[in-house]
């Protein structure tokens, strides 16, 4: 077995659903087994239902049904203890990928015995790229310039946002100390050999604590720019967004309180203030969340429904900001992340209808 690629589904059937149909066109241009995990993470709706539906009958697609949700850390080592592939690769549910992106990521693990994980050039639903898809590792003065926002000063300094590395460029391959958990393709047997996801996170910091640890076995981890596209926040909408910021801020408590409180001046200097300043920076995003809920909600976006070829033929045909229905009509899907990147300006609201 090549490749075993896990999502973890939680309340979000068709955007697996989407993710699953994408990854299956991407296997047509590899060469190597490659088989499909998907764990439902206790969705307690007709997610399972709506998965079997769609992949009963494909033999590379392997579905799993946890009893509980312990996290998104558990419900990936639940599905990868089934996972019998050489390589491994961790997707979020909210996310497409082109053909070529499957040979691409494999070639350079097999071409670079040092690298540890790779991961791509994440974009969002405007085909914008997310800064989360090459970042440093959160020291103290990374996490200041990050929670107070110093970074927008200079987003090109590598002192002030060192965080989201932005002194790298995003169209070259770069060594990067952490990738994003959305997409995450290493060896299987280093994923085992360093543990794998720790636990301990529920949501958010377990791939930054993954790609450090992998860093810390002697690998270098690389950023990949070819691109992904990721509907972030989509699997996150069925909860409780307070829940949410809980569970991020406490997993940076727990990134520090693992990994940063090992020497004297860690203990009782850098860390403390690190640990204060999460706690400031979750006061004021309550803060926010709350004044945002007071606003008056602004009109929807128009929306226009249209293939993919239509929307090639003249890419600013529509105002900006317009939320654009895209059907593939047998278009590729590498065809429609390379379109949605020459979109970026237009700051279209891209949903895709494979």
């Amino acid at each position: 077995m090549l490749l075993s690629v896990v999502l973890v589904n939680y309340k979000v059937p068709q955007l697996t659903i989407e993710a699953v149909r994408s990854v299956l066109a991407s296997c047509r241009q590899i060469e190597g087994e490659v088989e499909v995990i998907v764990l439902d993470n206790a969705s307690g709706d007709d997610s399972m239902a709506r998965l079997r539906t769609a992949f009963g009958a494909e033999p590379k697609v392997k579905l799993l049904e946890s009893p509980t949700n312990g996290g998104f850390a558990r419900g990936n080592n639940q599905a990868i203890a089934e996972a019998r592939g050489e390589y491994l690769l961790l997707l979020n549910p909210d996310t497409l990928i082109g053909e070529s992106t499957l040979s691409y990521c494999l070639t350079f693990l097999r071409t670079h015995p040092e690298a540890g994980a790779v991961g791509p050039r994440l974009i969002n639903q405007s085909g914008a790229m997310h800064p989360e898809c090459k970042r440093g590792v959160p020291t103290l003065w990374h996490s200041f310039c990050r929670f107070t926002r110093l970074y927008r000063l200079a987003p090109h300094s590598a002192w002030l946002n060192g965080y989201y590395q932005g002194h790298l460029s995003p169209d070259e391959v770069q060594q990067v100390p952490v990738l994003t958990g959305a997409f995450l393709m290493m060896r299987r047997a280093l994923y085992l050999a360093v543990g794998g996801l720790d636990e301990r996170y529920f949501m958010y910091g377990e791939d930054i604590d993954l790609c450090y640890t992998i860093e810390r076995a002697g690998y270098h981890n690389y950023y990949l720019p070819t691109p992904v596209l990721h509907y972030k926040g989509e699997s996150e909408q069925a909860a409780d967004r307070v829940r949410y910021e809980e569970n991020f801020y406490g997993a940076m408590r727990l990134f520090y309180l693992k990994h940063q409180g090992e020497s004297w001046w860690s203990r009782h200097v850098t860390t403390p203030l690190v640990l204060a300043a999460i706690n400031v920076q979750r006061r004021l995003a309550q803060g926010r969340r709350k004044a945002k809920a007071s606003h008056v909600t602004l009109p929807a976006p128009h929306t226009v429904s249209l293939t993919l070829a239509e929307l090639s033929a003249d890419v600013e045909a529509f105002p900006l900001g317009t939320r654009l229905e895209v059907s593939l009509a047998g278009a590729s899907y590498d065809a429609l992340l390379e379109t949605m990147e020459r979109c970026a300006a237009r700051k279209y609201l891209f949903r895709v209808n494979p």
